[in-house]
């Protein structure tokens, strides 16, 4: 295994680079309570259901701290990636980069897991790479719902 107990680590460390240089700070202030909510409290909610409840993925030596299974730096990488997928979404107006938006994050999503499942980091039971790819657009048209909800007038979407 390549960078065991680390991955999560990595991906929370370029997820946290990457909002840091892309996403002004005061926007990540303003953003700061929908990150927590769907950037903290959800992975630890999907990740359970999919893994523990359903059954239909495995994590195995991804992080080197885990609570029921779930890796917890995987999981908390969910926070600078929803804050950069909002602020992103927020900043391109048109459909059609909204919509490109919605495949490079499922897209990256779907490649993170295949790295994964060839690097024998996670394993498939019933489940695909186009299921995480779905699934990865499904919840974000649900972050954008949510973001409409909770901050829609005042960051102008």
């Amino acid at each position: 295994m390549y960078l065991e107990n680390m991955v999560g680590l990595v991906v929370l460390a370029g997820l946290t680079g990457a909002m840091l240089v892309v996403v002004p700070l005061e926007r990540i202030r303003r953003l700061a309570v929908f990150g927590l909510i769907f950037g903290v409290g959800l992975p630890f909610v999907v990740i359970g259901v999919m893994q523990n409840l359903l059954g239909l993925w495995s994590y195995r030596g991804v992080d080197p701290v885990t609570i029921a299974g779930i890796p917890v730096l995987t999981a908390l990488s969910w926070f600078p990636g929803v804050i950069l997928f909002a602020h992103l979404y927020i900043e391109n107006r048109l459909p059609a980069l909204r919509l490109l938006l919605f495949v490079i994050v499922g897209a990256g999503v779907t490649l993170l897991h295949y790295l994964l499942l060839i690097n024998n980091m996670l394993a498939f039971r019933n489940w695909t790479l186009t299921g995480t790819f779905i699934l990865t657009v499904a919840i974000h048209a649900g972050l954008v719902a949510a973001l409409r909800l909770q901050v829609g007038s005042d960051l102008k979407i």
